[in-house]
């Protein structure tokens, strides 16, 4: 899809509908209008100030959910030393926010539509975390093994933040690599590389949400051949 194309083809029927938001890499498109049978939208591009790009064939479109948050001003505050150290929090654990719309009303009308754009940072939007870590442990001379470590409950549904795999002695010979698996599924595979203690940080922005109630464990798929490394903690963020 290049920069100017106002058809976005889907490779299976989508659930949007005219005034939705879609959202593309780093771009997000307002539908206008749906057509065959949901499989193409009718978009408009470069919406809540983001920019127009190409996207390659495979990228993924992520339905934008919407959410309005109302908030009372007390009367009279703006223009007070109070104004300055007013501030709103709302818990809103676990999403990745694209985009913020807002209008301030009053008894005159509303306000131009101000935006602020998130959808360009590296997570390609503003990700709102739960806070706490999963560690995964295996003490002493590795091994290839499967259910490495012992299950860890996930007591509610969680987004990852980032995963990251370190050592007390590097494997030599080869790279160390393991699974972060959820029940049966393969969350994130990490690597160690033969000579380092330590594997890059995965960002989570792309990984599955852990779900309430599942099981975390460990698997090795690969240690170093003349020395498979020792001491493994494997840290998950959320």
């Amino acid at each position: 899809m290049d920069a100017t194309a106002t058809s976005l083809p889907l490779n299976q029927a989508g659930s949007a509908l005219p005034g939705d938001l879609v959202q593309l890499d780093r771009e997000i498109v307002l539908v206008e209008d749906v057509q065959s049978g949901g499989t193409v939208y009718v978009v408009t591009r470069g919406a809540c100030d983001s920019f127009a790009a190409v996207h390659a064939i495979g990228a993924e479109a992520y339905h934008l959910a919407r959410r309005t948050e109302t908030v009372a001003f007390p009367r009279g505050i703006f223009g007070t030393p109070a104004a300055a150290d007013w501030s709103h929090t709302a818990w809103l654990p676990g999403l990745r926010i694209a985009c913020v719309e807002a209008i301030v009303s009053n008894s005159l009308g509303d306000s131009p539509l101000a935006t602020v754009n998130y959808s360009e940072l590296l997570d390609q939007g503003l990700r709102t975390l739960h806070g706490g870590q999963f560690n995964l442990q295996y003490e002493g001379r590795l091994a290839i093994l499967t259910d490495a470590t012992a299950n860890i409950t996930v007591q509610e549904s969680l987004a990852i933040h980032d995963c990251f795999a370190n050592l007390k002695l590097a494997p030599v010979g080869a790279d160390l690599v393991v699974e972060i698996v959820q029940d049966a599924a393969t969350v994130a595979t990490l690597t160690i590389a033969a000579g380092q203690t330590m594997s890059g940080v995965l960002s989570g922005a792309s990984l599955p949400i852990l779900q309430e109630s599942s099981q975390l464990r460990l698997n090795i798929t690969g240690v170093g051949t003349d020395f498979p490394g020792s001491d493994l903690s494997v840290t998950v963020r959320v």
